[in-house]
């Protein structure tokens, strides 16, 4: 039985990527009190640059900024983000960091080995909360790559703004883990705090890389500047959806435990019980996909009820984990022999497909989504693997109502039609294909498309991972 609660709140998909940057900078801009951002990556480039700017700006305005960040990525920009936080309305924490070794790669990396499980557990929530009235979570990070503007790899994500009762809710999932113990403020790793005047420089050195990075990238910004112009923010908070809602998400205290929790005690039970009442139609969509031996059992009572089960991942040619991949690939073939409908995300896509911009080169799945019997929809920052359901923590969000489903699914389908990704097959002598689209019509190939690099990743992962950390 589900335990979570569900009230009445208002949502709206966020499919698009510049609506996904220009929405956080929107709610920067119109902040009065206070912005708490959470986020697992957080890598320098454009996008966050323009970000850091909207809040330095909100700052001066008297907003009192928190910043959350898993350490894992936060490597050699101790500096950055100690200038950052030497702003008066402006603290920053970092979350199950390494206390030693952090000035040298190979310390690092020495000090991690040592200490596997810390290395292992992350703090994978995605959380962008203003003013305690409004959100922003689901699957990306802060990084160029989230948002359309890498030139080498872009994802393509979905996020969840949201207005009502869940946004408390995070709220005080947000307070829960910035007074975790585990949450240890960033000048505990600086040998000296900037002054205000090395702060005033490092302002003045923020803005003329924004000024150069605009200047290489003059479309992205200019699209940009388009999107805030015709006020396209105040457009997407007034057309949200009225839907039933209730948040999934882990306490800090999932990262203290020795051992992880049995599975009916992880916050995400819920979603495996709506899995269970699924009757007609489950669409599962994630970066990532290890079902393991519980996944197995699930679509096994679903496909023996004659349940459809369709699955969207990434192709080993377009995942951003190739070792992860290597999980996934164990399980292929018995999932096809099962009922169980299998598409991969190729590495490429075509110009008319939506959730990215159409002049970037290769492209990654990063979506975590779920839809039940088109009935109801859960968008996060939660993967179809080990990892999330048992070491890292999560946040997400399950909604009730056709309307939300349908708009959702609607986009998976446009991600799993044949010019976009293979849908997987089984041939006479049960040998795996992959089946896609062309110019010349519907292609299949023998052998799944991937560099020799890649394809050795997924022998020793196979060979030597074990499967609960993958």
């Amino acid at each position: 039985m589900e335990t979570m609660q569900f009230a009445e709140n208002e949502v709206r998909l966020l499919e698009n990527s510049m609506d996904a940057l220009g929405l956080r900078t929107h709610l920067a801009d119109h902040a009065r009190q206070s912005l708490d951002i959470q986020t697992y990556i957080f890598h320098d480039g454009l996008t966050t640059r323009l970000l850091i700017q909207s809040l330095l700006e909100a700052a001066d305005r008297g907003v009192r900024i928190r910043m959350l960040l898993d350490d894992m990525t936060s490597y050699g920009q101790e500096a950055r983000i100690s200038a950052l936080a030497c702003h008066a309305n402006i603290e920053v924490r970092l979350f199950n960091p390494l206390r030693s070794g952090r000035g040298f790669n190979l310390t690092r990396i020495l000090f991690f080995l040592n200490d596997v499980r810390q290395l292992h557990r992350r703090m994978h929530n995605k959380l962008w909360l203003a003013d305690s009235q409004l959100a922003i979570t689901g699957g990306r990070n802060l990084g160029d790559e989230y948002y359309d503007a890498s030139s080498e790899t872009n994802f393509s994500d979905i996020d969840l703004l949201i207005r009502g009762p869940v946004v408390a809710q995070m709220q005080t999932s947000f307070d829960s883990y910035w007074n975790s113990s585990l949450a240890v403020p960033i000048a505990k790793f600086r040998p000296f705090a900037p002054n205000d005047e090395e702060h005033k420089r490092w302002r003045l050195r923020v803005r003329d890389r924004i000024k150069s990075a605009m200047r290489e990238r003059e479309g992205y910004v200019t699209s940009l500047q388009r999107w805030q112009r015709t006020g396209r923010g105040q457009h997407l908070l007034n057309e949200m959806l009225s839907v039933d809602a209730g948040l999934l998400v882990d306490s800090p205290e999932k990262m203290a435990q020795v051992l992880p929790w049995p599975i009916e005690q992880q916050a995400f039970s819920p979603l495996i019980e709506r899995v269970r009442a699924v009757r007609r139609e489950l669409i599962l969509v994630g970066a990532y996909f290890v079902p393991g031996e519980l996944g197995m059992g699930l679509f096994k009572e679903l496909i023996d009820r004659g349940v459809r089960v369709r699955v969207l991942t990434n192709s080993l040619a377009a995942t951003d984990l190739p070792l992860v991949h290597g999980g996934y690939t164990l399980y292929r073939k018995a999932l096809l022999e099962m009922g169980v409908e299998l598409y991969e995300m190729r590495d490429r896509q075509n110009r008319s497909y939506r959730w990215r911009w159409p002049w970037q080169g290769k492209v990654s799945l990063h979506s975590k989504a779920m839809i039940f019997d088109d009935q109801s929809a859960f968008v996060g920052s939660f993967n179809l693997d080990p990892r999330s359901v048992f070491w890292n923590t999560e946040i997400g969000v399950l909604m009730n109502g056709r309307t939300v489903a349908g708009q959702l699914k609607q986009l998976v389908e446009l991600a799993m039609s044949a010019n976009i990704s293979y849908r997987l097959g089984l041939d006479k002598k049960q040998q795996l294909r992959w089946f896609y689209q062309t110019k010349k019509g519907l292609e299949v190939l023998h052998r799944e498309r991937a560099s020799w690099w890649r394809r050795c990743l997924v022998w020793l992962s196979v060979k030597f991972a074990p499967e609960d950390w993958l």
